[in-house]
């Protein structure tokens, strides 16, 4: 399944998979202040390069839960392949949507008024811990209830205080954090941009995106982790610039999101 979504570990692939992991994100960043080509400039782009202010609205897809292994590679961002077309609308409550439990619950609490233990994620997640063991990082009921608990707490901070970003909020309210990240930054929210220039959410954040949204919230904090080569190859052509100014200058020009 993956062989067509640039899963092809031969030669060039191959060394360039060994490069990604080898040279870190600073490294990186060091080597794109050079006058780099763009066939090389764009290989050496890190996953946390972009990062931009975006209107909640305008991501309106999210990436299949069955591409989300590939799609969030911490060593790719230039992404070929078919892996933006198995994508679902956010808010809607339909198969293609991975994270429907999600949607409908945020609406089932926040819009209108059920109690937590009454919503779809509650047995979706109550389910899995009977089955799994655990979901999430919860094991128990208890945990579940203190889930659900700081999700209250982070709609009632953003609609109260505004969004944060993750730096911002380990700083105020730490206990709101997602201890299974590494660094504040690994929390952040991940979009990816598909061949046609849409926004699409990676593998977190769903919750705090939707209250965003729900909160009526125009700008939150978001890194841009791939784009599609299509897309970047078809800025390029029209910016007639390096890969990273190509990417300012069309993320730039847009008004509804831009460079933080």
């Amino acid at each position: 399944m993956f062989d067509k979504v640039n899963i092809h570990i031969k030669n060039k692939t191959l060394c360039g998979a060994v490069m990604n992991r080898v040279l870190n994100s600073e490294v990186k960043k060091w080597l794109l202040k050079l006058p780099l080509p763009y066939i090389v400039e764009k290989k050496f782009i890190p996953t946390d390069y972009f990062r931009v202010l975006i209107n909640p609205k305008l991501i309106e897809y999210v990436v299949q839960n069955i591409y989300k292994e590939f799609v969030d590679n911490p060593y790719s961002f230039v992404l070929e392949g078919d892996w933006d077309l198995y994508k679902g609308y956010l808010r809607g409550n339909t198969l293609e949507n991975d994270r429907r439990v999600i949607y409908a619950s945020m609406n089932q609490i926040f819009v209108e008024g059920i109690h937590f233990k009454e919503c779809d994620q509650y047995y979706w997640m109550k389910e899995r811990i009977l089955e799994r063991g655990h979901s999430y990082w919860c094991t128990s009921e208890d945990d579940l209830d203190k889930y659900f608990e700081n999700l209250i707490k982070t709609y009632e901070g953003i609609k109260n205080e505004g969004y944060l970003s993750q730096e911002e909020l380990a700083q105020k309210n730490p206990e709101l954090i997602d201890k299974r990240r590494i660094s504040k930054l690994d929390d952040e929210i991940k979009v990816y941009i598909d061949r046609t220039g849409n926004f699409l959410l990676g593998g977190g954040g769903t919750h705090r995106l939707l209250i965003a949204d729900l909160c009526e919230i125009k700008e939150i904090p978001a890194i841009i982790a791939g784009v599609h080569k299509s897309w970047l190859d078809e800025v390029h052509r029209k910016h007639k610039s390096g890969a990273v100014s190509s990417i300012k200058k069309e993320l730039n020009a847009k008004p509804s999101y831009h460079m933080s």
